[in-house]
């Protein structure tokens, strides 16, 4: 009992960490292309554009 009890607290311990990194991840993508250009999501192709 003791055992089956500890990996399920393992899992979903696990599966916490993994859905906050995913979510960190997306907010910083978003402020990230906000910092970019913050009218429109294509800012990061324009950029390029004037570099090349």
């Amino acid at each position: 009992m003791k055992k089956s009890k500890h990996t399920e607290k393992d899992k979903m311990s696990v599966g916490g960490k993994i859905g906050l990194a995913v979510l960190i991840v997306f907010m910083a993508a978003t402020l990230v292309l906000k910092a970019i250009d913050p009218n429109r999501g294509g800012g990061a192709r324009h950029l390029i554009d004037l570099f090349s």
